[in-house]
């Protein structure tokens, strides 16, 4: 399967303010990743765009400073899967 958007012109759309990417990355993209977090940290409890809006909100923090630490050794969803579930299992605590 073909990826619609490489790692780096996603990263380049968000970074460059570019909601269509954010939509994809956030609504498409990630949408199995979320859910996972959704269903093993929160028990299914938690609604998709309330996480969506706390996660994009902490990795616009400080010029999307999390997002720019992403060093292309792995995939995106791979990194995202690490920073969200810390943050995610965090905040549940």
């Amino acid at each position: 399967m073909t990826e619609k958007y490489s790692d780096k012109e996603i990263i380049d759309g968000i970074l460059g303010g570019d909601q269509a990417m954010s939509q994809y990355f956030f609504f498409e993209k990630c949408k199995s990743t979320i859910g996972s977090i959704i269903a093993k940290v929160y028990h299914h409890q938690k609604d998709y765009d309330e996480l969506v809006s706390d996660l994009y909100m902490f990795l616009q923090k400080d010029d999307w400073h999390k997002l720019r630490d992403f060093r292309y050794e792995s995939k995106l969803t791979t990194w995202l899967w690490t920073v969200a579930s810390n943050f995610f299992v965090n905040i549940a605590s």
